[in-house]
């Protein structure tokens, strides 16, 4: 910010103007400084994002291919488990070796060739997002009610200790 003398008129009386930037160049600057930053935590967090999700597929493709072997080797059921097993690894390791535009690339060409596909892949992963939200608010609301009864039986115990 800087201080300007402007005379005002022909009086002799001039005002110092404080406040007010250099120019419409530094307003610029500084709102260009601000996307900058903006699209910097985003791509961020796009990166956890995509490293949490490359995680997740790597946890249930393992957990997959744990079935399969358990199944034992001349179940079909195995061999189907083990094909979705590679897949959930090839998607986790495409996650991890790609980056966002890349992905994001992709998922656009995989749209205009396969819009079915695209479409119904769309609804999976959104249906298997629902179910882990709701996954993970059950189990921090069974978290949390745990938490309750252990304070009202230790204050129970307390109580009757005092007594």
């Amino acid at each position: 910010m800087s201080t300007t003398y402007e005379p005002s008129g022909g009086n002799g009386r001039g005002e110092a103007r404080r406040g007010a930037p250099d120019s419409g160049e530094e307003l610029r600057r500084q709102a260009s400084q601000t996307v900058e930053q903006a699209k910097q935590r985003g791509s961020e967090k796009l990166e956890q994002g995509k490293d949490a999700a490359a995680t997740q597929a790597e946890q249930a493709a393992a957990a997959v291919r744990r079935a399969a072997d358990e199944l034992g080797a001349e179940s079909s059921l195995a061999s189907y488990a083990n094909q979705l097993s590679e897949g959930l690894q090839t998607i986790a390791d495409g996650l991890r070796n790609k980056s966002v535009s890349d992905i994001a690339a992709d998922m656009e060409t995989l749209a205009r060739r396969n819009p079915t596909t695209f479409v119904l892949a769309s609804v999976a992963v959104g249906l298997a997002l629902g179910r882990f939200m709701k996954a993970s608010r059950q189990r921090i609301e069974s978290t949390e009610t745990s938490r309750v009864e252990e304070t009202i039986a230790f204050e129970e115990v307390d109580t009757d200790r005092r007594a």
